[in-house]
């Protein structure tokens, strides 16, 4: 059986006076079904695609302000360069 969509069903179903006693096609609730399970099934992936994508965004930033804010608020010698700290120390082991 072939899924053609519910709405030209719909669409037929609006336009046609149906007698009282006319039975569903073979298979219209079992399509239903599978259509409203595929639909809310779409809906979590989606959600938690967003929920994983604004966590990780959050997680970003805060390492991004954290390393900022580290590097403010380090003053004094932790603004040297690594050379000019090997250099005096070298200095500083020949007895000058």
């Amino acid at each position: 059986m072939k899924d053609d969509g519910l709405e030209p069903l719909f669409e037929r179903a609006r336009g046609v006076r149906m007698p009282a006693n006319a039975t569903l096609p073979a298979g219209f609730a079992d399509r239903v079904t599978a259509r409203h399970h595929f639909e809310v099934s779409r809906e979590r992936t989606a959600a938690r695609a967003s929920i994983l994508s604004v966590s990780a965004a959050l997680v970003i930033f805060a390492a991004i302000v954290s390393l900022n804010l580290n590097a403010i608020t380090s003053l004094g010698t932790d603004d040297q360069d690594p050379a000019d700290d090997v250099a005096q120390v070298l200095w500083d082991s020949a007895g000058n």
